[in-house]
């Protein structure tokens, strides 16, 4: 539940161990801005029970996230998606999609580790970035993860030590693709990665090549839920990864034959089902 003025705890929790949950096309507002505390909107993590947890084949996708220090989080995961989803803060220091969710805590002997990730066409919108804020991260364990067609928006209070991603700890090898991202900065340009910090850089070392710092062109965010939209001369249109994009875009929209970069898709259309076999329409 809200906590108006400060920050504490999550609005949706997952500990224990699952396979196959769905956390989809709900949102979640504090809609008070909190001035101090650690909160996340959602996250799938540990609950430090003290016996084994993981998590398989999780999806958290088409969610708004309003307001958080941590928009989503995910750990001890194997096999999981998070897509489609919008993060949107005026938070000083907060970050949009991070993996692990408490990635200060060292791994847990006997827990599942964070393999086969795909962070795909989440938008992250940053109004007020301070040091320490990230759009997604993706560190410390794992291989086979993917990071493809993520809109990251930056505000007024961006600094040098704001980073578009975070992938310390891991080889560029861990990625099977990491591409056609958007990381724009209103203000102070910050760092694209942690561990590269120019787009010049993570190019050199093989990851986004087809990614751009060009901005998005997005309307201002309206309240309560701080929805946004894309300009028709927006760069992030039709410019998101060929084969490793999101077929759906937030809504459950279908996007076109070729996404757009972050959750939006523009022009996309409403998906009707086809008959069932057997039936007819009357």
């Amino acid at each position: 539940s809200p906590t108006p003025g400060g920050c504490s705890g999550v609005a949706i929790v997952v500990h224990g161990l699952q396979d196959g949950l769905v956390i989809e096309d709900n949102t979640v507002v504090e809609p008070t801005v909190p001035a101090n505390g650690s909160c996340w909107g959602i996250s799938v993590d540990s609950g430090g029970y003290g016996r084994k947890e993981g998590f398989a084949n999780v999806s958290i996708r088409g969610n708004t996230v309003v307001n958080y220090a941590v928009g989503i989080g995910l750990e001890l995961c194997e096999g999981c998606t998070v897509e489609n989803n919008y993060v949107y803060s005026e938070r000083p220091a907060s970050s949009g999609v991070v993996v692990p969710s408490k990635y200060f805590n060292a791994p847990i002997p006997g827990n599942t580790l964070n393999n086969n990730l795909t962070i795909r066409n989440n938008t992250v919108y940053l109004k007020n970035p301070s040091s320490g804020s990230v759009g997604v991260r993706v560190s410390r364990d794992g291989t086979k993860h993917s990071v493809a067609s993520n809109l990251i928006y930056f505000g007024a209070g961006s600094s040098a030590a704001t980073a578009c991603f975070n992938t310390s700890g891991l080889a560029t090898t861990a990625f099977a693709a990491f591409d056609y991202n958007l990381c724009y900065y209103a203000a102070t340009a910050g760092k694209w990665d942690t561990t590269r910090a120019t787009l010049a850089t993570q190019r050199a070392a093989g990851l986004d090549a087809h990614s751009q710092t060009a901005n998005p062109i997005l309307t201002t965010p309206v309240a309560p839920h701080f929805s946004i939209a894309m300009g028709a001369g927006s760069p992030a249109i039709k410019a998101g990864h060929p084969s490793s994009s999101s077929k759906l875009s937030l809504g459950g929209l279908r996007r076109d034959a070729s996404s757009d970069i972050g959750a939006l898709q523009h022009g996309a259309t409403v998906v009707v089902p086809s008959t069932p076999t057997g039936m007819a329409v009357q």
